[in-house]
């Protein structure tokens, strides 16, 4: 019963600690940005890249598309451990600004994620009309540029208030596969997700 009870502790702390173990980082340096700080009420700023960097890290190809600054609430938080993206991109933040950062507005919907998808459903009426919703909310991809930053991301819960700062990137993964940034906030459905690299949280 003892080595029962001994193996079922040592499992359960291989879980906890899979569970919560560290966000990845790759050690990327790159310049700081000069990038204002918005208000929520604010739509992101984009400054596209025409002839943006390219590098490798731990075998993944980084393209940089656009410099990036977004102040929203998280409205959704979801954490992936397996997938091809998880080394590079541990977390997705459905981000709301706008009337999409007001929680009487992102509470009156149910929001889910997973698949690396962001849905959001309601009853009846919207709170807000549905396109507003669309161009004002956006599920993103997260890449802590270094320890730092994973530390600091890895604090933000659902309903806090952040402001991201970095680029928008397409990254071909180690293995192949390639995920690449929207850089509109009007596009909705398949490629329409934000791969951002973080290299400031406020």
């Amino acid at each position: 019963m003892k080595k029962l009870l001994v193996v079922l502790m040592v499992l359960g702390g291989a879980l906890f600690w899979w569970l919560e173990r560290p966000y990845p980082h790759l050690n990327i340096e790159l310049p700081p940005l000069d990038m204002p700080t918005l208000p929520p009420t604010a739509a992101p700023i984009q400054q596209d890249l025409p002839r943006g960097a390219d590098f490798r890290v731990h075998g993944h190809q980084f393209k940089l598309l656009a410099k990036y600054s977004v102040t929203a609430a998280i409205i959704g938080r979801e954490r992936y451990r397996m997938d091809d993206g998880a080394s590079f991109a541990p977390v997705d933040f459905a981000l709301g600004w706008g009337r999409m950062s007001d929680p009487r507005v992102y509470q009156a919907l149910e929001i889910s994620q997973g698949g690396r998808w962001y849905v959001f459903r309601y009853e009846n009426q919207p709170p807000i009309p549905k396109h507003e919703i669309q161009v004002s909310s956006a599920n993103t991809h997260i890449i802590p540029a270094n320890r730092h930053v994973a530390a600091r991301l890895a604090k933000l819960k659902t309903h806090q208030v952040v402001t991201l700062k970095g680029y928008l990137v397409e990254v071909r993964s180690a293995a192949g596969i390639t995920y690449r940034s929207s850089l509109s906030r009007e596009d909705t459905g398949a490629g329409s997700c934000e791969v951002l690299l973080v290299l400031e949280v406020e």
